[in-house]
């Protein structure tokens, strides 16, 4: 079922593709074409226009990255591809599955997050999916991906200045590979797609053909879902009580929460004797008092209609 975010998407790569932008990050829910578009689709496409493009393509299991491998020179082999692309062919005596060739000596070579890289690179690093949920609370595991990229991958680009990266995951923890490159501040144009809109969303995206282009635009709504069409507010209800709000948060809004909370953290909450309390708070006529209590409702943002920040301050007496 066709959708928006699949145009938005496919026209982000394609810039990339004119050297645009050499580094982009896409957050996505599971399930949404991500793989399809850009781990099967866009590798056989890039080999069409460029079949001496070399890529590398990663994911976190050996079993994920051959079933794209696969599928991806499946696509290459069907006649209506040879048709579209008739000078892109692959090379008969190099085609394995996770590494194949084409006859202009480009090709797909893939591997797994930690995976061998010994000799091989690229002018494109397509990284799905590095980490699996189940691992992402790991802090061993979490920092392994993230080094893994730092010290082993980034090195494999051919070409450091023009070569191109893509990440594309839905996100698992506030330090997974997004955030890792987001909190590094390196230059990735960053895109998140949440499932269900939180703020007013205004996409633009250019279709090309030939030497033509035609302008869309898309203004979401928040509550909006991202694919209507496909996924009702009663499914996605239900993958929220299933999978509990971090998860749901996390996985789903490409909106980590920490463990103690994103914006008042609960160890800053302390305990105060009560005269520390007396040398900041006047009583007035009630030295006896069973409880001081403070309420906060924080504001999120700071423009001109948004609310204040309020606290309110009570003193429960006896």
């Amino acid at each position: 079922q066709d959708n928006w975010h699949i145009d938005v998407i496919c026209a982000e790569l394609e810039a990339m593709l004119r050297g645009e932008n050499n580094r982009l990050i896409v957050n996505i829910p599971p399930r949404y074409m991500k793989s399809i578009i850009c781990s099967v689709a866009f590798p056989a496409f890039i080999l069409g226009h460029y079949p001496k493009e070399s890529i590398v393509c990663v994911s976190y299991a050996d079993e994920l990255s051959k079933k794209l491998a696969m599928d991806c020179r499946r696509v290459m082999e069907t006649e209506w591809y040879k048709r579209v692309f008739p000078f892109s062919r692959l090379a008969p005596t190099h085609h394995e599955i996770m590494d194949f060739e084409t006859k202009q000596g480009g090709g797909r070579y893939s591997t797994t997050i930690c995976g061998t890289l010994t000799g091989r690179g690229g002018n494109w690093i397509i990284i799905d999916d590095p980490i699996k949920p189940a691992d992402a609370n790991s802090d061993v595991l979490r920092k392994k991906v993230n080094d893994w990229y730092g010290n082993t991958l980034y090195s494999r680009l051919n070409d450091k200045k023009n070569g191109k990266i893509l990440l594309i995951m839905q996100r698992t923890h506030e330090q997974d590979l997004t955030g890792y490159l987001l909190e590094s501040k390196v230059d990735f144009k960053h895109i998140t797609m949440p499932l269900v809109a939180m703020v007013d969303e205004y996409w633009e995206w250019r279709k090309y053909l030939g030497n033509s282009s035609i302008s869309y635009k898309c203004h979401r709504h928040p509550g909006e879902l991202l694919h209507p069409a496909r996924e009702g507010i009663e499914q996605i209800e239900q993958y929220k009580k299933a999978m509990g709000t971090l998860a749901f948060s996390c996985q789903c809004q490409q909106s980590p929460l920490a463990p103690g909370g994103n914006i008042v953290k609960w160890k800053w909450f302390k305990s105060y004797s009560l005269k520390s309390i007396f040398n900041v708070v006047h009583i007035g006529d009630y030295p006896e008092f069973i409880q001081l209590i403070f309420s906060w409702d924080l504001a999120i943002k700071t423009g001109r209609e948004n609310d204040y920040s309020v606290c309110i301050c009570a003193l429960r007496t006896s």
